[in-house]
C-alpha cells in the first residue's frame, strides 16, 4: 500500500515538473512575442522617420532601446528548451543588434533626414550637392542596417526551421511571407 502512494506521488511530481517546461511550439511562440515587441518599436520609429516627424522618431528611437533592454531581460529568463538555447541566443543577438542600431545608425539616419529637411526648407535655391550628400549618407546607413538585419534574420530563421523540424512542428513559410516580417522571428 505504501509503495502505491509513493508511485502516485512520483507521477504527480513528474507531471508538475513537465508543466513548467513549455512544449516546443509554445517556446517558439514566446520567442516570437518578444521579437514582435522589438519589431513594433522599430516600425514605429520608421513610421515617424518616413513622415518627417523627427521629434517623435527620436522618442521612438529611445523607446527601442528601452524595449530591447526589456526583451533581452525577458529572453534571458526563458530557459533553454531541452538544453537547446541556440534559437533564443540568436534572438538575443538580433535584439542587441537592434539596440545598437537605435543608439547609432537610427540616430545617424535622423541627422541625415534633419539635414535634408533643413536644406529643402530654405527659400533660396537648394544646394543640390549638400542634398545629394545627405541622401547618399542616409542610403549608406540604410544599407548597413539592411545588411545587419539580413544576416541576423537568415541565421535566426534557419535556427527556427531547424528547431521546428527537430521538435515536430512546421513554420508556414507561405503564411510568413504574406504577413508583415514582424510576425515571425528575425
Amino acid at each position: 500500500m505504501v509503495k502505491q502512494y509513493l508511485l502516485i506521488i512520483l507521477v504527480v511530481i513528474s507531471t508538475i515538473g513537465c508543466k513548467d517546461q513549455p512544449d516546443a511550439l509554445e517556446y517558439n511562440q514566446k520567442l516570437s512575442i518578444q521579437n514582435n515587441r522589438v519589431a513594433d518599436a522599430v516600425n514605429t520609429f520608421y513610421f515617424h522617420l518616413q513622415n518627417d516627424d523627427l521629434e517623435n522618431a527620436d522618442t521612438a528611437r529611445k523607446y527601442i532601446v528601452t524595449v530591447c533592454d526589456s526583451v533581452v531581460f525577458e529572453l534571458k529568463a526563458i530557459n533553454a528548451f531541452e538544453g537547446d538555447s541556440a534559437l533564443c541566443n540568436a534572438l538575443i543577438n538580433y535584439v542587441q543588434m537592434q539596440k545598437n542600431h537605435a543608439l547609432n545608425e537610427y540616430l545617424q539616419l535622423m541627422e541625415a533626414n534633419k539635414i535634408i529637411e533643413q536644406l529643402n526648407n530654405h527659400n533660396q535655391t537648394p544646394n543640390i550637392d549638400a542634398i545629394a550628400k545627405a541622401y547618399l549618407t542616409a542610403d549608406s546607413i540604410d544599407n548597413v542596417i539592411t545588411l545587419n538585419d539580413s544576416l541576423h534574420y537568415t541565421k535566426a530563421s534557419a535556427l527556427q526551421r531547424k528547431f521546428a523540424l527537430k521538435h515536430g512542428f512546421e513554420i508556414d513559410e507561405n503564411e510568413a511571407a504574406q504577413q508583415d516580417d514582424t510576425e515571425t522571428l528575425p
